[in-house]
């Protein structure tokens, strides 16, 4: 009788040793998959921050464009130096937009996290940045008719 319950308590140490290590093995990876998934959030973070960024960018391009376009419409430029600061603007923060596209676009690309919302987020952007390039180019044909210099 001794033996069986010194065979018992020795199984049941041992399945209590064998939970207990179990038990750290989880804690312990349930410590690394919270310390990834905040990583992962920082990242989405600053994905999201530079889309923001490259959105306003296309704003001020807009607003920037459209200021170009009233005084192209009006006889007699008068303020042609504000139409170059403008059209360098424009220059300027497509450049910085486009940079930034590119940018997104590997660092998605390095780090295996591009899905295919994202993937369609990328494209409409570059989309959005290839019209602007057209719009921006009839836009010096239209100062070019006119006669009108801008370098």
């Amino acid at each position: 009788m001794k033996k069986i319950l010194c065979l018992c308590v020795s199984v049941i140490t041992l399945v209590a040793c064998n939970n207990a290590r179990r038990e750290h093995e989880l804690i312990v990876r349930n410590d690394s998959l919270s310390i990834a998934l905040s990583q992962n959030k920082v990242a989405l973070e600053q994905v999201m921050q530079t889309i923001a960024d490259i959105q306003d960018g296309f704003r001020a391009i807009n607003e920037a464009e459209g200021r170009v376009a009233i005084q192209v419409g009006q006889e007699g430029i008068t303020d042609s130096q504000r139409m170059r600061e403008d059209i360098l603007f424009i220059q300027q923060r497509m450049e910085s937009n486009r940079k930034q596209i590119e940018s997104l676009h590997k660092e998605l690309l390095k780090s295996g996290e591009e899905t295919a919302s994202l993937r369609k987020v990328l494209s409409n952007l570059q989309q959005e940045l290839n019209d602007k390039v057209s719009s921006i180019a009839a836009l010096q044909n239209e100062l070019a008719q006119k006669n009108v210099r801008i370098a």
